[in-house]
């Protein structure tokens, strides 16, 4: 990715994840399925870690910034394709999801994530291991896989409360509901509230002081802050993976999803 061949100055990967490079060494990665509030899809997914693998192995990148098109981040998984595709396709998808989540935290380049809007799912748990969270006043999230008989991913389990404690990451994950831009800076799950105008280059200056330092320097220090969580990761990974596969063939799940699609309350338990 040297020299790479765009128009302006944008890569095009399958046009689902956009790279393009706005200042000198650095990367702006974008999902851009704004009409699905750049849900998380198979292809997406493909694009996505691709994106994330060519750039952390291109020398001439320093840092990367990570945000959406349109109004969301990211809505999480893509709860259409989930309920139609086979199981099959469904495992691929958490692989996917979790392998990105091996690729952040093994990249020896900065990441910082700009939060353009609400992050829903995987949408937030995905950026858990971003080295800086920036988001803009109206920024929303919520871990609400609970509410569809489905499970965190990308290793929110672990770092989801390493990042705002037990107390909040169980709130969180246990009731599934929407949390502040406010609440989630006193919290701790992002690093800074900027006005929706200057996110970007605001999250562009940071990448370009986390990219003044010595490449390998800064290799380093990932790999340092990283090392004492690699083991503990990688269990979370695993753990993860095998909950959601094993609900996703629950009747919880059936019955939150198509709730989630009917705009009903889920009836887990017959009265």
């Amino acid at each position: 990715m040297t020299a790479p061949e765009a128009i302006g100055n944008t890569v095009q990967a399958e046009s689902l994840v956009l790279i393009s490079f706005p200042r000198d060494h650095i990367a702006l990665v974008t999902l851009n399925r704004p009409r699905v509030h750049n849900a998380l899809d198979r292809a997406t997914m493909a694009a996505l870690c691709e994106a994330i693998r060519s750039l952390s192995s291109e020398a001439d990148v320093g840092a990367v910034v990570l945000t959406g098109a349109g109004a969301s981040f990211c809505s999480g998984d893509d709860l259409k394709a989930l309920r139609s595709e086979p199981f099959a396709m469904f495992a691929e998808v958490i692989a996917a999801l979790q392998a990105l989540t091996r690729l952040l935290a093994d990249s020896p380049k900065p990441v910082i994530a700009a939060l353009n809007g609400p992050a829903f799912g995987a949408g937030i748990e995905m950026v858990l291991v971003c080295d800086a969270r920036l988001a803009t006043q109206d920024f929303a999230c919520a871990t609400p896989e609970v509410k569809l008989g489905l499970g965190a991913t990308n290793g929110a389990s672990l770092l989801l409360p390493l990042l705002i404690g037990q107390s909040r990451a169980r709130d969180m994950m246990l009731t599934g509901n929407r949390k502040s831009a406010d609440w989630c800076l006193e919290a701790g799950l992002v690093d800074e509230i900027v006005p929706a105008e200057l996110l970007l280059e605001r999250a562009l200056d940071l990448a370009e002081e986390m990219a003044a330092g010595a490449p390998e320097a800064s290799a380093a220090a990932r790999r340092m802050l990283a090392g004492p969580l690699r083991a503990a990761l990688a269990q979370a990974l695993e753990t993860e993976e095998r909950a959601c596969l094993d609900l996703r063939q629950s009747p919880g799940c059936v019955e939150g999803v198509d709730a989630y699609f009917a705009g009903r309350e889920p009836r887990w338990r017959s009265t």
